[in-house]
């Protein structure tokens, strides 16, 4: 007989109060777009050949900044970064723009969208399918993801989203093998479904969670180390 998924709506979760400084600080790093340099990828008109070419510019421009991505389907092996030191928005055109990571030969998992002091919204992610580890969809580090559909690998591998320092707000993750995890974030009116575990915080790190949709094939919720 085959097992049922677990399945869970989750109103509210708080672990540890730390979750309420990150927000407050994420919000005043992300003011509203004032002032901001404006960068573009696949919109009409658009000179950067690529969205890895925007982000590139955006990363080399000192102050907050804002890549908006056209529709379409956008690939890269290897996958998509954003490594500035300054804050950046990026935007896409809801599930008409897709990024998707190819991966890398002998990589040891690709992640398609990798962003740190950045908000991202409107868009959807592939997590990469094929190579030699399980990859990741979007990893983000002190920023946040609002209104971001990810797609596991065919066949159920690798991990939706990766945080650390994080809001995630509006999320969609199914298909992976791992829907959301790391340390120090928040998930707010979003839906994971995962293969094997739908949300997990590591390391002694802080998760809230509130009013989501949670479903997994094993475990819904895991608290302590783990690397997904």
């Amino acid at each position: 007989m085959r097992a049922e998924p677990a399945a869970c709506t989750i109103v509210g979760m708080l672990l540890k109060p730390r979750l309420l400084l990150i927000v407050l600080a994420l919000a005043a790093a992300f003011p509203a777009a004032a002032g901001a340099d404006t960068y573009c990828a696949g919109t009409p008109g658009c000179a950067n050949p690529s969205v890895q070419a925007a982000l590139d510019a955006a990363a080399l421009h000192a102050g907050p900044d804002r890549v908006e991505i056209g529709a379409g389907t956008f690939e890269r092996q290897g996958g998509f970064t954003y490594a500035g030191a300054e804050p950046l928005e990026l935007v896409g055109m809801g599930a008409g723009t897709v990024l998707r990571g190819l991966p890398s030969p002998g990589s040891e998992g690709d992640t398609t969208l990798t962003v740190q002091h950045a908000a991202v919204r409107a868009f959807a992610v592939d997590v990469p399918a094929g190579g030699d580890y399980p990859g990741r969809g979007l990893l983000v580090e002190h920023g946040s993801a609002e209104d971001v559909k990810v797609a596991g690998a065919a066949g159920g591998g690798g991990i939706g989203i990766a945080v650390a320092d994080a809001v995630l707000r509006r999320v969609d993750v199914s298909g992976a093998s791992y829907g959301v995890g790391g340390k120090d974030f928040s998930l707010l009116d979003s839906r994971v479904s995962s293969v094997t575990r739908a949300v997990a915080a590591r390391d002694g790190g802080s998760l809230s969670i509130a009013r989501s949709r949670l479903v997994a094939g094993e475990e819904v919720v895991h608290l302590g180390s783990t690397s997904a």
